[in-house]
């Protein structure tokens, strides 16, 4: 009964919610900046399971998490204040 408890939560929290989450930024935040952010979700993960199991992460964890951090910072700086411009791809009909 414990393991269905453990398999409803990992299909209720990190699939429906954080999908949810993915999706909901999309409306709000540009595709670059999401998906680099996206990557960081192994960072979220290392410092779970130090908090909750006590296990310390790798010793590559710590210049790869210095690494995605630093590339989404770059990303959000780098976008200009109102956002990406939209770029219009002409249709097969348009001359």
């Amino acid at each position: 009964m414990e393991e269905i408890r453990w398999l409803v939560a990992l299909a209720l929290i990190p699939t429906v919610l954080g999908h949810s989450l993915l999706n909901f930024s999309l409306k709000h935040i540009s595709g670059q900046s999401v998906s680099v952010c996206n990557l960081g979700q192994f960072i979220f993960a290392g410092s779970m399971a130090w908090l909750w199991f006590g296990e310390i992460p790798h010793g590559g964890f710590y210049p790869a998490a210095l690494l995605v951090i630093a590339g989404a910072v770059t990303v959000a700086l780098a976008m200009p204040p109102g956002g990406p411009t939209p770029v219009r791809v002409p249709s097969p009909g348009d001359r």
